[in-house]
C-alpha cells in the first residue's frame, strides 16, 4: 500500500504542532511502514505494522529520523472492503517528548 491521505488533522512533537491536510502512508510487504507528513513541516514516522482484522491495521512506531528513543503505537483504518485509507492515528514519545499524528479523510 502506498497512498496519500488527504483530509484534516494535526502533527505534534513536543511543543511543535501543525495542522496538516496530507500524509503519505507506505505499508511494505516486509511488515514495515513509513508515514510522512506532506503538508508544510516534514516529519516521518517509521515502524512495523500488522493487520488485526478487516480494515484495521495496528502500527508500532520505532523511529523518527532526527529523534532518539522513539516508541509509540497507532491505528490505520481502511474504508469498508477497500485499500483506501480513512484515517491514521499515532502517539508516543521520542527524545522524552510526546508526539502524535492524527489525520482523517
Amino acid at each position: 500500500l502506498d497512498e496519500y491521505l488527504d483530509g484534516r488533522g494535526n502533527v505534534e512533537i513536543g511543543r511543535d504542532r501543525q495542522d496538516t491536510r496530507r500524509v503519505r502512508v507506505i505499508l511494505n510487504r516486509n511488515g514495515r511502514f513509513t508515514i510522512r507528513n506532506e503538508d508544510g513541516w516534514r516529519v516521518e514516522f517509521n515502524g512495523s505494522w500488522r493487520e488485526d482484522r478487516d480494515g484495521v491495521i495496528s502500527l508500532f512506531v520505532d523511529s523518527i529520523p532526527g529523534r532518539s528513543n522513539a516508541s509509540g503505537n497507532g491505528t490505520l483504518r481502511l474504508e469498508g472492503g477497500s485499500d483506501r485509507i480513512s484515517s491514521v492515528e499515532l502517539s508516543g514519545r521520542a527524545n522524552g517528548e510526546y508526539f502524535s499524528l492524527s489525520v482523517r479523510r
